[in-house]
């Protein structure tokens, strides 16, 4: 899945999303979904999926950080200050 989600995002969508449907409190498919939102620029969905994914492991500074970005870039800035320092 991982190759997929750098060659081909658009395959690797469904994959993950259904992954998270079946196994929803596991923090990695939420992170991968993020990933994948990241590389189609879909901003607002990435924060969505990584505030869960964060939720499910707090004390991932990983994912603290990745979704700190992403609220960079979808104009949040207020919220991303909190997980980018």
């Amino acid at each position: 899945m991982c190759r997929a989600m750098l060659s081909d995002v658009a395959a690797a969508r469904p994959l993950i999303e259904r992954a998270a449907r079946e196994q929803p409190d596991v923090a990695l498919w939420h992170q991968s979904l993020g990933f994948v939102s990241w590389r189609e620029g879909r901003h607002a969905d990435a924060v969505a999926a990584l505030t869960r994914a964060l939720e499910l492991a707090p004390e991932s500074l990983e994912i603290k950080h990745f979704l700190g970005g992403e609220q960079f870039e979808a104009g949040q800035w207020k919220e991303c200050i909190a997980n980018l320092t």
